[in-house]
């Protein structure tokens, strides 16, 4: 009886051993054999060239001619048109005061003139709702493209939208009074202002900025064309002060163009086709501009100088001068394959190991571009052979081959 009893503890204890281990096995399986991937992703990158150059600019600059309190009445990289006002010079604090206030309800009675002047039309709510929509969006495209002159315009839009929808239940009569009481401000304010020294006017079309910085060196459009690189540098590089605040109120940037020069050595112009369009991406909060490469030449020290030509976005440059930039020459799309997931297989096809299930496929791939860590590889949704969006890249995993069951 006793013996019958320890047999079958005996007999207990392995029936546990073996079910411990049975069910640690089935725990551990699962990751016997399981392999680090990387889920294909679309991506987007650029070939560029890092440059530390020069915005070039045609300017004048616009000096004060009369002294006194400056009131300037244009907005930086507004574009005027010649011997249009770009300042009034009051004779003191006081009378600069006077007349801004002047012209705020100058405004203020335009404005609420051109909302009476629309009768029964301010009356149309949901018209007025929908136009303030629509321009919202026309705003949001605007600031997107950083479009400086369609930003105003279309702000000035939407406050006299805001403007009307804030009377559209109000009495005619109320209107009346509102402009009645305009009307009797201005006669008051326009007693105290006036004492006028002078205006200053644009010598020319452009654009304004009150940004100039006279340079030692000056470079513009037209010297960009046969400037040495030597000097390029020195432009560059060289050192401006701030120009006497009373002798000068900005300047006014003559040209419609803009360009971009810089110095590159000669493995960087090797890149660069002369005439090819290409984007200009800057690290301040600036657009990225298509231009031109309207210059690309050797200099006597080895190295060459490129200029990069646009018309677009002028407004966001006009105070701008010394400043890096990337040379975008082509952008890439395609997914995004790991550099050590890059592999041949036994027919000399390039391409990457992925898991399908359990499966190992191999998926031949096209490296368009290289980045530091990864590839980017040619996608096509049609071609359901080639490595596709979403696939699971198998990464540094040995001994791999087609069609190979992992466990």
């Amino acid at each position: 009886m006793r013996r019958t009893s320890i047999i079958t503890r005996i007999i207990t204890v392995l029936i546990f051993v073996f079910v411990s281990f049975y069910v640690i096995y089935q725990v551990i399986s699962p990751f016997r054999g399981q392999v680090t991937t990387e889920i294909a992703v679309l991506v987007e990158t650029y070939d560029s060239i890092s440059l530390n150059g020069m915005v070039v600019l045609d300017e004048k600059p616009v000096k004060l001619t009369d002294q006194g309190s400056v009131d300037v009445v244009v907005s930086e990289g507004e574009r005027v048109a010649k011997d249009d006002t770009l300042a009034v010079v009051y004779r003191d604090v006081n009378a600069l005061k006077n007349n801004r206030e002047l012209r705020r309800t100058e405004e203020n009675l335009r404005q609420m003139t051109a909302i009476y002047n629309q009768g029964a039309r301010t009356l149309e709510l949901q018209g007025i709702n929908s136009s303030i929509l629509k321009l919202r969006l026309d705003l949001a495209a605007a600031l997107a493209g950083r479009n400086m002159e369609k930003i105003r315009s279309v702000s000035d839009d939407i406050k006299m939208k805001a403007l009307t929808r804030e009377y559209v239940y109000r009495d005619r009569s109320a209107l009346e009074e509102i402009l009645k009481n305009l009307n009797d401000e201005k006669a008051k304010q326009q007693k105290n202002a006036g004492n006028i020294r002078g205006t200053i006017k644009s010598p020319s079309p452009g654009y304004f900025s009150h940004f100039y910085m006279p340079m030692e060196f000056s470079v513009d459009g037209e010297l960009i064309k046969t400037i040495s690189s030597t000097d390029l540098k020195a432009a560059v590089n060289a050192e401006r002060s701030a120009p006497d605040g009373s002798e000068y109120l900005g300047k006014i940037v003559t040209s419609f163009s803009w360009s971009y020069a810089a110095v590159i050595d000669e493995e960087q112009a090797k890149k660069i086709d002369p005439g090819k369009t290409v984007e200009l991406k800057f690290n301040e909060n600036l657009p990225v501009a298509l231009a031109r490469i309207t210059r690309l030449e050797p200099s006597d020290d080895g190295n060459y100088v490129v200029v990069a030509t646009a018309n677009d976005y002028i407004s966001s440059f006009v105070a701008k001068r010394d400043m890096p930039c990337d040379l975008i020459l082509r952008r890439y799309d395609g997914l995004k394959v790991p550099r050590e997931a890059l592999r041949m297989d036994d027919d000399g096809n390039q391409g990457v190991y992925c898991l399908v299930d359990t499966q190992v496929k191999f998926k031949p791939c096209t490296v368009l571009f290289e980045k530091d860590s990864y590839y980017i590889a040619e996608y096509d949704m049609n071609d359901q052979k080639s490595l596709l969006l979403y696939d699971k890249i198998i990464i540094d995993e040995k001994g791999l081959i087609d069609r190979k069951v992992l466990r």
